[in-house]
């Protein structure tokens, strides 16, 4: 029987929260480009500072299986709102994944989640932007951070395109975030004879009645099938 296969984009939400151990302090005077990263290990503490203005500590890590990961960044309470850190995954091609804006208003903090496929990965590190003159806010204090990564059936950025979807499995559960307002996931499935198709999704309660995800099937052809509007509610 045709192999009929479908485009799903969608959004699981999980929050992964690991314990700090103590830091590794790594080489202050590393250069700071993809080519120079600092090699670290996953759920391991590594701590750093940012010397000036320009400064921009480049890290690079390996997943050996597709999981989670978020990063647990701990610093100086400079009881200021504004961000004084920002923290960009990439993948191997120097693509931008995701970008964490960090302020100085508590002394630690855990992103958002995001699903990587395995392979090696960059985390880069700089002070905090400065829209009025493009340059970057900065404490040269010491912080510590842990990508903290977990297995698990999840989305694999960047799955931003149909031709990028992740291949998920029917009847299996999978987690993936929004990590940005521009950001779309997708996936792809396969049914070997016709039948009828639902979708369970899991999400945090916001209790806001706005639509905070949209869900929409399509097929082969990139045709839409169906839109599922998700609230917050629930």
């Amino acid at each position: 029987m045709k192999r009929i296969t479908h485009i799903l984009s969608a959004l699981l939400v999980c929050v992964l929260l690991l314990g700090m151990m103590p830091a590794i302090a790594l080489a202050a005077d590393a250069p700071g480009d993809f080519a120079n990263a600092q090699p670290i290990i996953v759920n391991t503490n590594y701590s750093d500072n940012i010397s000036d203005a320009k400064d921009l500590d480049y890290f690079r890590f390996t997943l050996p299986n597709a999981g989670t990961v978020d990063v647990t960044f701990t610093r100086k309470n400079l009881v200021d709102k504004n961000e004084y850190w920002g923290i960009e995954i990439y993948n191997e091609k120097a693509e931008q994944i995701c970008y964490y804006s960090i302020d100085g208003l508590s002394a630690s903090s855990t992103t958002y989640t995001i699903g990587l496929d395995r392979g090696t990965y960059y985390i880069r590190i700089h002070g905090g932007d400065f829209p009025s003159n493009y340059s970057y806010r900065f404490v040269t204090d010491t912080y510590t951070f842990c990508v903290n990564f977990k297995t698990a059936n999840c989305e694999h950025e960047l799955n931003e395109k149909p031709a990028d979807a992740t291949s998920i499995a029917l009847n299996t559960s999978y987690v993936g975030s929004i990590n940005r307002p521009q950001d779309l996931d997708y996936y792809k499935f396969s049914l070997t004879q016709a039948g009828t198709v639902n979708i369970t999704f899991d999400r945090n309660n916001l209790s806001y009645k706005d639509e905070y995800w949209g869900i929409e099937i399509y097929n082969e052809k990139t045709e839409q099938i169906c839109y599922y509007s998700i609230n917050a509610l629930s």
